[in-house]
Order: C-alpha cells, then structure tokens, then sequence
C-alpha cells in the first residue's frame, strides 16, 4: 500500500474563433477556455517492488488514483459585434455553468508508476 499526494498540474486550455455556437445562438466571437484542477492533490494506491537477490538491478511497479476535486471551469470571450455583448455574455455564462455541471464527477485521476533502478 502506499499514499501521498501529488503537485498537481493538469490542465486543459482551448481557443476557438469565427462562427460560435454558444448556448441556442450563433456568434462571429473568440473564445479561451480553461479547465484546470487543484494543484494538492491526495493519493493512494497499491504497488510491488522487488530488488532482485544478489542483483544490482530492481524493479517497482504503483497503481493507484489520485484526488483532485471537481475541476475549476473558465470560459472568456468576446464578441464581434457589441449589440450582442450582453447577450453573448449571458449565453456563455450558462455554457461554463453547464459545463461545470457535466464535469463535476471528473474528481479521479488515475495514476500508473512503473520504476526500474541499477544499483552502482
């Protein structure tokens, strides 16, 4: 058994630019989004490691899951034409909050270690 925590950097960033459809409308906009988790994150797993008797060499193997909570969400955008603005920025606002609401679960993330060491 072994647990831990990682220094968490997983984060998925996109662009997007012309013909958007954001919510039930069309707009001619630019938009930056974000998806990123906590950078603390808890571990657990479980493993095997062996040095191999009168060998130099061993081998570790770690499978387990680690915790990161429910992933921060962060669309940004501009619209081309300003008559639209309040409306683009409604429509957007509900599409990062419907979002946040399908990734909610995305909570675990699975984690593989495998390890090979030569001693001198």
């Amino acid at each position: 058994m072994s647990a831990g925590a990682y220094h968490n950097g997983n984060e998925l960033k996109g662009k997007a630019d012309g013909s958007l459809d954001i919510g039930d409308n069309t707009y001619d906009a630019s938009l930056d989004a974000t998806i990123d988790w906590r950078s603390f994150a808890p571990y657990v797993g479980i493993g095997y490691g062996n040095a191999i008797r009168g060998s130099r060499w061993s081998f570790a193997m770690d499978a387990g899951v680690m915790f990161t909570g429910s992933p921060d969400v962060r669309l940004r955008g501009q619209v081309s034409d300003p008559a639209l603005e309040d409306a683009f920025n409604d429509d957007l606002k509900r599409e990062e909050d419907s979002l946040k609401d399908e990734l909610k679960d995305v909570k675990y993330w699975p984690v593989l270690s495998l390890g090979v060491s030569y001693r001198f």
